[in-house]
């Protein structure tokens, strides 16, 4: 008998959806409440103000996926009347430059998705759904260290979002893990939106002074793409595996696509690799990944797309999947880049920076088309069998790593029959132009790679993504947190 199940990057995000679950809801019932959840307690990844993706697939076999990813503005004001600068980012090895500002921020679509997935597929009010989001809000809640963590390395954008009572710093000084945290402005959010519905966010007072501060202060947006943005259902990009196939986020977006490119060579760890992580594993890999940016029409766009991406080294992603006693599955991927600096006055809504971010812009900064969607890495992905029921449901977070985390997470489990958390947290390569990344557990020399320059990492690391996912084992649904960030299964 199949069983109700979530997993997600956050405990409170992953408990938000089991109450919903347990009390009757369904599968998209209890993602919108874990979404919800997921804007307060995982602010730097997910919320109001940033974009993303839901892969759905229901119990009579319907698949959808949802598009409310961020859009360019319908005007672009010149770049000489812009706030839009870099900033940099110490990773400790390494420092990277993000650019921010009101110039950087595009329309935001996460408002518009959770009532659009309300809409379609809720069966729950969806003020009963925000209830606990609301509450954590207003209550506060304990900063986990992988959260204290990505606030240090967002600490530039943090502070400057925010001029006075800053959540995120104590006496001046950012909070730290177990430190307490709360929102109370984003709480009162919480509440007038889900009692007003979306108009509140994209045509009344909170939009007012979002486009305010846009107009005033250096931005792209006005209120005609507020009034104008729309949720767009797409179908899936279909790709055949076997006996299995594999539900994609489609086109503007590279993930999926970049991820079907590397299921082309599926078969090979059919015919050669006879185990996981050995040699041949490591071998195929490289060769896979290579040969998938040289092929297909989509080459130009996918190479100069992952170029731009591989060297983002936060990744500010987050990625939840559900499914339900009833057969309805979803993945959703979300993300608010690494945040523009800014807020929405009185809200405590980090902006996303989507303009800002080069991965997204691979002809360079301010070279967008107006009144575009703009395309992502991210890709909530469903494995489906020959009798079209879901039997994996995952996604992750890592900017240019998304697609080879995820690939490898279907490799593992449908090529080597890996049990979901051996999958997930088995180690990852990634291959970078003329650079291998090789997570430590291969069965490999490095002096057997050549013509490469070979990156070991000794521990795993967020580099690689966050590949949360649940998976059938016989007839129930089992779940594995990648425990290169944290989460739980509930």
């Amino acid at each position: 008998m199949e069983n109700n199940l979530v997993v997600s990057g956050h405990h409170l995000t992953s408990k938000a959806a089991k109450e919903i679950l347990d009390c009757g809801g369904n599968a998209f019932d209890a993602a919108i409440a874990a979404f919800f959840m997921a804007w307060v307690v995982e602010p730097t990844m997910a919320g109001a103000g940033g974009g993303g993706f839901a892969n759905v697939y229901t119990k009579d076999k319907k698949s959808i996926l949802f598009d409310f990813f961020c859009q360019t503005p319908i005007i672009k004001r010149p770049v000489s009347e812009l706030d839009f600068y870099p900033i940099e980012i110490d990773f400790g090895d390494q420092t990277e430059i993000f650019h921010i500002g009101e110039g950087a921020v595009a329309t935001p679509g996460n408002v518009a998705g959770i009532f659009e997935l309300h809409k379609q597929l809720g069966s729950i009010p969806i003020r009963e759904l925000a209830n606990q989001a609301i509450q954590t809000a207003k209550d506060g809640f304990v900063t986990t260290p992988f959260q204290a963590r990505i606030y240090g390395l967002t600490e530039t954008m943090l502070r400057k979002a925010y001029k006075n009572d800053n959540p995120y710093l104590d006496n001046n000084n950012l909070i730290n893990a177990a430190s307490n945290i709360s929102f109370s402005q984003k709480a009162d959010f919480l509440d007038y939106l889900t009692r007003e519905g979306k108009s509140a966010f994209y045509e009344g007072e909170i939009a007012q002074k979002f486009i305010q501060n846009q107009i005033c202060n250096g931005g792209h947006l006005t209120m005609a793409d507020m009034k104008n943005y729309q949720v767009i259902l797409r179908k899936p990009l279909l790709k055949s595996l076997r006996n299995h196939k594999l539900l994609l986020n489609p086109f503007p977006s590279i993930g999926g696509a970049s991820i079907a490119v590397l299921a082309t060579y599926f078969d090979e760890y059919f015919d050669r690799a006879t185990q996981p992580f050995s040699r041949e594993h490591v071998e195929l890999q490289m060769k896979i990944q290579n040969s998938a940016l040289k092929i297909s029409k989509i080459e130009n766009d996918l190479v100069s797309f992952l170029k731009n991406s591989e060297t983002n080294k936060l990744g500010s992603t987050t990625h939840f999947a559900v499914a339900d006693k009833w057969g309805n599955a979803i993945g959703l991927t979300a993300s608010i880049g690494e945040g523009a600096g800014v807020q929405i006055p009185q809200t405590q809504i980090l902006l996303n920076n989507m303009l800002g971010e080069a991965a997204l812009l691979p002809n360079g900064f301010h070279s967008w088309k107006p009144n575009t969607r703009l395309g992502s890495m991210m890709s909530p992905s469903i494995v489906i069998d020959e009798n079209k029921n879901p039997i994996l449901v995952t996604g992750s977070s890592g900017a240019g790593r998304i697609p080879m985390a995820i690939f490898s997470v279907i490799v593992n489990q449908l090529a080597f029959d890996l049990p979901i958390k051996k999958a997930v947290n088995g180690p990852r390569i990634h291959v970078s132009n003329d650079l291998i990344h090789i997570e430590k557990g291969f069965d490999f020399s490095k002096d057997e790679i050549s013509n490469c320059e070979v990156q070991e990492w000794t521990d795993n690391s967020m580099f690689f993504g966050g590949a949360n996912s649940i998976s059938k084992e016989g007839p129930r649904w089992v779940g594995a947190v990648d425990n290169r960030r944290e989460g739980l299964v509930s």
